[in-house]
C-alpha cells in the first residue's frame, strides 16, 4: 500500500486462517523462504545439514569434487542478496583455481 512514492501498509492474506489483514508500516524486507530446494543433491552425494543447506568450506567446495555452493543455501548462510552474490564470486574463484590446479 503506498501513494505512488512511499510505503504506508501491506495487505496480505494468511495462508493459514484465508484471513486477509493489513499492517501499517514506513518500510519492508521481502523474505522469501526457509525451505532450500536441495533434496536433489542428495543423490550425488552432497553433503546437506540436517535443514537441507548444502554443507561447504569457506570457499565453496561440498564434499563432492566439482561441486560448489554459495549464497542462501549454505549452511549458516545469512539469506541475503549481498551475501548470495559475495558467495558466489568466492566459489567461481574456487573452481576456477581449483581447475588451474587440477584439483578434480
Amino acid at each position: 500500500m503506498g501513494d505512488g512514492k512511499k510505503l504506508t501498509g501491506m495487505k496480505y492474506k494468511d495462508l493459514a486462517t484465508g484471513e486477509e489483514k493489513t499492517v501499517n508500516l514506513d518500510g519492508i524486507f521481502v523474505y522469501i523462504g526457509v525451505i532450500p530446494q536441495t533434496s536433489f543433491l542428495k543423490n550425488i552425494g552432497v553433503e546437506l545439514d540436517r535443514h537441507g543447506f548444502i554443507v561447504a568450506d569457506e570457499k565453496g567446495r561440498t564434499n563432492v569434487p566439482g561441486i560448489y555452493a554459495a549464497g542462501d543455501v549454505l549452511s549458516g548462510s545469512e539469506e541475503q542478496i549481498a551475501t548470495a552474490v559475495g558467495e558466489g564470486s568466492k566459489a567461481a574463484i574456487t573452481l576456477y583455481t581449483d581447475i588451474i590446479n587440477k584439483k578434480f
